[in-house]
């Protein structure tokens, strides 16, 4: 006796319902009957209606990667193995092939700055005290610039211990919708002309530092003279040269953690915390000084000059007031009034 057997899937149609089955072909020899057919048939329909719907899912979910540019992860944890679609590598500037299968291709890509708080997030993860991993973050590209990504992810599979196996994610480019709410941000708090601080920001900071521990803070007012005679003769294009001159001179003369403002047309205010009433003297005496020197260079019609005051809270200097910021900026700008009118005796 010899037996064969083939199988084949076959697809009709049922009062017009496509229906699918496999079907089982047996060809058996007999010696006394010789060949006999078997045909046995397994109704599939169910199964391959699944089949063909998560097909057509995976290819609709190929097109939205494709399409929204985003990047795919697959971290396979005890094998130490990452997989990166060319979606990944693609938006920072790589292909594929140029990029390592393991956690450290992604890990020396991420901004300093950032390092620390995305590996901890994805600890929490791991560790399961978070439902989804979630951070963003910059990464170096091939031409070495930095680009904000949207890092989203979540443990998939774990072993029988609870430990995680398998961790998948995806990469999102929010690149130039960061830069533009980090440009709006920039704008709500500074001065669009100087690049200075604006008032309103320098009002916040006022606040902040009054229950700091940076006392004692020195506050400097300024005020330019004659800001309005040079705009009546020269135009505001040549005031503005001005006040970009009196906010370069202040700029130079005081330290990155100090806070310098335009206030206002003509006006500006620095706070300098942890600065006693003597060095505070000694930087409105910089600031004259680089004004003055700026002036020997002639490029301006007449000489630029400001009035400056300042007050210290919170020291042992018999001029300082208590602990008290607004009272203290008040003194400043007193103090500053009182100079420029002196000037004009």
């Amino acid at each position: 006796m010899h037996n064969q057997e083939c199988e084949k899937e076959i697809a009709y149609t049922v009062n017009n319902e496509t229906k699918y089955c496999n079907v089982h072909v047996f060809s058996v020899e007999n010696e006394n009957h010789g060949e006999l057919i078997y045909v046995a048939m397994d109704d599939i329909t169910e199964n391959k209606k699944r089949e063909l719907e998560l097909k057509e899912v995976k290819e609709r979910l190929q097109l939205a990667v494709e399409g929204g540019n985003i990047g795919i992860w697959d971290w396979n944890i005890q094998e130490e193995y990452i997989h990166y679609n060319k979606n990944w590598a693609k938006m920072l500037g790589y292909q594929v092939s140029e990029l390592d299968n393991n956690v450290d291709t992604w890990l020396e890509l991420v901004h300093p700055d950032h390092k620390k708080k995305a590996l901890k997030d994805i600890e929490d993860h791991l560790s399961a005290k978070t439902d989804k991993y979630y951070n963003e973050h910059k990464l170096k590209t091939k031409s070495g610039d930095w680009k904000w990504i949207k890092d989203i992810g979540k443990v998939t599979e774990r072993d029988e211990k609870g430990k995680p196996v398998r961790f998948v994610g995806v990469h999102i480019d929010i690149d130039q919708e960061k830069r533009e709410a980090e440009k709006i941000e920039y704008l709500s708090n500074h001065d669009e002309l100087t690049g200075l601080y604006n008032r309103r920001y320098f009002n916040e900071e006022l606040k902040r530092f009054h229950n700091s521990r940076k006392y004692p803070i020195s506050i400097i007012v300024g005020d330019m003279n004659r800001l309005k005679d040079i705009n009546d003769n020269y135009g505001h294009s040549m005031g503005d040269r001005y006040i970009k001159r009196a906010a370069e001179a202040i700029s130079d003369s005081v330290r990155h953690e100090d806070v310098v403002a335009r206030i206002g047309g003509d006006e500006f205010a620095i706070v300098l915390p942890e600065t006693d009433y003597s060095k505070a003297d000694d930087i409105v005496d910089r600031i004259l000084k680089r004004i003055e020197e700026g002036n020997k260079t002639g490029d301006l019609p007449v000489p630029l000059t400001i009035a400056l005051g300042f007050e210290t809270t919170d020291c042992n200097n018999q001029n300082c007031g208590k602990k008290n910021i607004k009272n203290c900026f008040n003194k400043a700008d007193k103090k500053m009034y009182e100079q420029k009118f002196a000037d004009r005796r």
